[in-house]
């Protein structure tokens, strides 16, 4: 770091100026280039020249260009990581012994052009991001990536592929992973930005570590809002579809107090304890009940009316409220609306229980007639919050679909949403 170039607190850019804030961001970024500067000529330094190329014209003194340069640090590591180089000339140096594992990996991670990922296995936590691949989270709104599981950047409609790329993964310790493709949940604001992702190698160490690297197309600009989506296209009213869900909602609520997991979906599914509160409601269901035999829970679901409204209030909100309405021949009984919530989808975190919290995130590439979101969920670890689980909702005109995986229950089970 140059002199006179320190880290800002709170108070201190209080007190500065436009003018003075933008010339300590110069500096930083000239300290941050000239960091990069000094890490790659002790790289091309200490790395050998192990493929062969045209000199080229640069400022390096082994006249590599910087990328030649990453492409004989790719196939040293791959060396130093026992797995097959992709390229091997005849009559290639020797391998620099000085050379540590540290300084290698430092290199691919400080690279701009490089998109790589370090996670444990088996849990796929990210350890460490390259510093190309960094900016595809620089608008990240809670704690993260590093620190979280790679599946919860993994959208719920492409787990089965990612299951599958991670099964081959480590079946064949990373030598048949080539061209691998999922979508990616990325962050370039507070919004997702969903892309198409390629794994392009994959190298295991030890089967405890993997090394990722990446294709990804360039990100989109940062947005505060899905400029592509009709807000008016989706101010509309639901009712509940036990033929076309997996579960119903009274079965999920008893899965999740099983786990003893508190107020876990009264956000966007309905609060089930408030509608059973609601005297009158629970009245008029009892009278049906006894009348049809049909549960009264059964009757509150298919009876179960929700209206729903996206807003742009600075950043995407939904807001929604519910009721029952019975048909004639029930006794054409209609509750008032209650139980009115409103949801900012700009991950703004929340808690939700003891030590628990969620985040809603807008996709900001939603298609016109659909609102994509993703759900994150919490557990607060010391000082840390480790998300635990993640799944992906889209609302349309027509409904509201939720994908993922229910939490699994004290016998292991997942259910299916």
């Amino acid at each position: 770091r140059p002199s006179g170039v320190f880290p800002l607190t709170p108070p201190l850019l209080e007190t500065m100026s436009a003018a003075e804030m933008l010339q300590v961001k110069r500096l930083q970024k000239a300290a941050n280039r000239e960091q990069t500067k000094s890490l790659v000529e002790l790289l091309d330094d200490l790395v050998p020249r192990l493929v062969k190329c045209r000199r080229h014209r640069s400022g390096l003194k082994s006249g590599r260009s910087v990328k030649q340069l990453l492409e004989d640090l790719r196939v040293h590591i791959g060396s130093l990581l026992k797995t097959p180089m992709e390229m091997r000339v005849e009559g290639e140096t020797s391998v620099d012994e000085g050379i540590t594992d540290l300084t290698l990996r430092r290199g691919f991670l400080e690279a701009q052009g490089t998109l790589m990922m370090t996670v444990k296995l088996p849990c796929l936590t990210i350890l460490s991001l390259s510093h190309g691949i960094r900016r595809y989270f620089s608008g990240i709104p809670f704690s993260g990536p590093v620190g979280q599981s790679l599946v919860h950047f993994i959208p719920a409609w492409d787990l089965p592929k990612f299951s599958e790329f991670v099964r081959v993964l480590m079946e064949s310790e990373g030598k048949n992973t080539s061209n691998s493709e999922f979508r990616l949940l990325t962050f370039r604001s507070n919004l997702i930005q969903c892309l198409p992702c390629t794994i392009e190698s994959a190298w295991l160490q030890d089967n405890r570590y993997a090394f990722l690297f990446f294709s990804l197309p360039e990100p989109g600009p940062p947005s505060k809002f899905p400029s592509n989506v009709d807000l008016d296209a989706l101010e509309t009213m639901y009712m509940y579809d036990d033929l076309a869900s997996s579960i119903a909602p009274w079965d999920l609520e008893k899965e999740m107090h099983n786990i003893e997991i508190e107020h876990l979906d009264s956000t966007f599914c309905v609060d089930w304890n408030s509608l059973w509160s609601n005297s009158e409601i629970k009245a008029a269901l009892d009278s049906v009940s006894e009348q049809t035999g049909v549960r009264p829970t059964q009757l509150a679901a298919r009876r179960l009316q929700v209206k729903q409204q996206v807003k742009d209030e600075n950043g995407p909100v939904i807001e929604s409220q519910f009721r029952i309405k019975l048909p004639s021949f029930l006794g054409s009984y209609e509750s008032q609306w209650f139980g009115r919530k409103q949801v900012r989808l700009d991950g703004t975190i929340f808690k939700i229980g003891d030590g628990t919290f969620a985040t809603f995130c807008a996709h900001s590439d939603s298609p016109r007639d659909a609102l994509r979101i993703t759900e994150f969920k919490f557990q607060q670890v010391d000082t840390v919050m480790r998300c635990y689980h993640t799944r992906s909702i889209t609302v349309t005109k027509e409904n509201r679909l939720f994908q993922g995986c229910v939490y699994p229950t004290r016998s292991g089970k997942q259910q299916v949403e």
